[in-house]
Formats: structure tokens, sequence, C-alpha cells
């Protein structure tokens, strides 16, 4: 039986989860996305087997944050295999390392997709030192980041993570709905995502274009918000975004919908 669309994004959730928790040194959440006798690889180097020894490696202080893009996912039944580009990048923007994850996985009785066995596979040369950012360049790092801080906004809103949030935003940035409210300031974005009620979709955001200079840039996108009825609304980002001591931070989000809705 071929793999289902849920089966699909279940092995991707699988790998983004690792790459939290690997970041936030949360070992028995790393350990927790692979099977008992699991297998963590580093290509020509080491490998970490069992639940014990990956929870030890997850739990290293200070890693670079993993991004991973371009998954494939092969597989039938209660097996797969995905590919995945990753990015080795230190917070603040530094392009450390980058490579491929080559996965194993199962689907166990409860119908959760765990890793069998995940390898690194470092590209074998360094990535080029990443541009000062006195030089004003919006360096490919920048963008990463910038894609992940949108990233980060959907998974807060829909986790309804207030706090976490509003720190995607500056002190006093600022978020609009067109046609709707505005709100100004950290603590008045954190109360209005309180004030929502539970999420029933899911943010989703894609055809992101990216325009600027090393501390400052205009990002516009598209946005669907899917849940298990299908589409309930479309619409557009259009944000500013500015660096703030290393790191890249929403100065203003601005969302209007197509037609009728609503968004968040």
């Amino acid at each position: 039986m071929s793999l289902t669309e849920a089966d699909r994004l279940a092995i991707s959730e699988v790998i983004a989860r690792y790459c939290h928790a690997t970041d936030d040194g949360d070992g028995d959440a790393t350990a927790a996305q692979f099977t008992a006798d699991g297998i963590l690889e580093i290509s020509g180097a080491w490998q970490a087997r069992g639940t014990e020894q990956i929870a030890e490696i997850g739990r290293i202080p200070n890693k670079p944050m993993h991004w991973v893009n371009s998954i494939v996912i092969d597989g039938s039944g209660s097996t797969a295999e995905s590919t995945v580009y990753y990015a080795a990048i230190r917070q603040g923007g530094d392009l450390l390392a980058t490579g491929r994850y080559d996965s194993k996985l199962t689907k166990q009785l409860n119908g959760d997709w765990k890793l069998v066995h995940h390898r690194y596979t470092g590209d074998p040369a360094s990535a080029p030192p990443r541009p000062a950012a006195a030089d004003g360049v919006l360096t490919a790092a920048d963008r990463i980041a910038i894609l992940g801080l949108i990233a980060r906004y959907n998974n807060a809103v829909d986790a309804r993570d207030a706090e976490t949030w509003a720190v995607t935003f500056v002190d006093d940035g600022r978020f609009e709905i067109a046609g709707g409210p505005t709100i100004v300031g950290r603590e008045s974005l954190a109360d209005y995502v309180r004030s929502l009620p539970p999420a029933d979709a899911k943010h989703w955001t894609t055809n992101t274009i990216i325009e600027g200079n090393a501390a400052e840039a205009s990002v516009r996108c598209y946005l669907a918000m899917l849940g298990k009825t299908g589409i309930s609304m479309t619409g557009r980002y259009a944000d500013t975004v500015v660096k703030e001591g290393g790191a890249w931070l929403f100065g203003s989000r601005a969302v209007s919908v197509d037609g009728m809705g609503g968004a968040q």
C-alpha cells in the first residue's frame, strides 16, 4: 500500500521534531523520534545506538540550528525512506555546514512514525563565510533565517503560544489585519493571541519573496489556512523584517484576506 498524504506529512514532522529537539538540547525529545534500537549516525565518524545514547547526543548544549529543506519521501505500508538537505546555522546567521540527511523510518502500531536510522552526510567543502552585515548584502543565510522566522510565527500562533508568537516581533512591532484590528507592542500582541479561540486550522505560507539588505528587508508571501475540512481562507502577507542582535524579527506584518474570511 502506497504512503498516504498523512503519512508523508507525519514523516516530515518527525524530521522537524528531531531538529527542534536537538537544537533545544532536549535529549529525551530527541530520542523520542527514534525506535528503541534506532541509530543516529554522522557518516564516517560515529553512531549512537538506542534511545539512551541518542538522548545523550541530544543533550549536547549550544548546537547550531538545523535547517532542512527539499524533503523526498519514498516507501509503502509501514516503511519509508527520506532524503533531506540540511544546513547548520549558528543563531545570528553564520552558516557552519551543509549536507544531507538519509533516514529510514517505520510506522508503529499506534500510527506514529519513528526513525530507525538517521544519517548525516556533510558536503565535502565548507561553505564560504557569511559576509559581515556592514557590507549591506542580504545573504543566503539571512534569507534562510527570515524563512525560519516565518515558520516560528506559524507554529506559535497555531499552538496559541502567545509569548513565542509575540517575540517574533520587535518590542514595538505592528500586526495589521486589513479591514480589522492593528496591534502594536509585544504585550498587546501576546494578549491578542490569548484572546483567540482554539486553532482548527494551520498556517501554510509559500511563494516567499525577500528583498532588502543585511539590516532590513521586505517580505511578501501567500497564505492559506488548512484544516480538517479543507482550505478555510487564503490571503497574502506583506512584512518588514529587521535584524536586531543578529536575529531577524518582524517590524511590521500586514495580512490581507482574499474575499470573505478572517486571519490570525
